[in-house]
């Protein structure tokens, strides 16, 4: 196996160095960065007029409510909603849909909110807009208004991109590519029946009755040429 990689050698070392380079160009001038808004937000039925306290059926029915309103978020209700509040926005309720990612971290009732946009203000604007299409969109169906937008996206916050990511993808292209290369390696050896040694017939069990040695071609020439020097000077000696 390490003779093959070594015969091959030219052929991997070359096809990871193009993948390495082919990934890192293409992730940095031709994937479009990709930037993230954030907000979070809870849901909590409010206490009643007489101002009760909040007991724990209540938070319990409303945990038991969290993968309903996670899959309220991102509906095409709120997307609608949303699309009616600022009908500029170059997208439409599916597209809007595939953008948001939401989270809801287990036992509490505290949602997060996440949109991924090639536009840094405009994932804000579409973060600020779901908040409150949801928190209206659950108090007409609750009849009560259960959402609090705990934070807003905050527009000092960071703008790095979050895709793409150069070091992941060059790093996955440097493993791929080096992957593939060896398996073409190994196939172009399985395929290759050149006899190249006195051993690969030996492997074979077929007898070997002659080798021509090796030939190399700079040491021929030089003896060639020593030979006609040699040559030249004996007939020069001759002459004298």
């Amino acid at each position: 196996m390490l003779d093959v990689v070594r015969r091959r050698m030219r052929l991997i070392a070359s096809m990871t160095v193009i993948a390495v380079l082919a990934a890192a160009f293409v992730t940095i001038w031709l994937v479009p960065p990709v930037y993230e808004a954030q907000a979070e937000l809870i849901v909590n039925k409010p206490a009643e007029e007489d101002f009760s306290p909040l007991n724990w059926d209540t938070v319990v029915v409303n945990l038991q409510l969290m993968s309903t309103y996670r899959l309220l978020v991102s509906s095409q209700a709120v997307m609608h909603e949303v699309l009616n509040m600022n009908p500029d926005l170059p997208y439409t309720t599916r597209q809007l849909s595939g953008m948001v990612d939401v989270e809801v971290k287990d036992n509490t009732q505290i949602i997060t909110l996440r949109v991924r946009d090639t536009d840094y203000e405009r994932a804000m604007e579409i973060t600020r807009l779901i908040s409150r299409a949801f928190k209206a969109k659950v108090a007409e169906i609750m009849g009560a208004d259960h959402v609090t937008i705990i934070s807003d996206p905050n527009p000092e916050g960071s703008r790095e991109p979050v895709s793409p990511n150069l070091a992941l993808n060059v790093l996955a292209a440097f493993v791929l590519s080096l992957g593939c290369s060896l398996i073409l390696a190994f196939a172009l050896h399985q395929l290759d029946d050149t006899v190249r040694s006195a051993d690969d017939l030996a492997a074979l069990e077929l007898p070997v009755f002659t080798v021509v040695p090796h030939v190399d071609m700079k040491d021929a020439i030089r003896r060639q040429k020593t030979k006609a020097e040699r040559k030249a000077g004996e007939k020069a000696y001759a002459a004298h």
